[in-house]
């Protein structure tokens, strides 16, 4: 009856560290693309500040 409770009881813990590596991967994704996209958003923001557009000569 213990061993088998054990093996509940590593089961459920191999399944939670498995959960936690994923949570890990999927939290490292979605800094990537927050990164990503806040860099193409400073890129635009800077052309839009130091270049001015075409329609200020004309």
């Amino acid at each position: 009856m213990p061993l088998d409770r054990n093996y509940h009881t590593y089961q459920n813990n191999l399944s939670y560290n498995q959960q936690i590596k994923n949570l890990k991967i999927n939290c490292r994704n979605v800094q990537l693309v927050v990164l990503q996209y806040s860099l193409l958003f400073s890129f635009i923001l800077i052309n839009f500040l130091h270049f001015p557009s075409k329609r200020e000569f004309n």
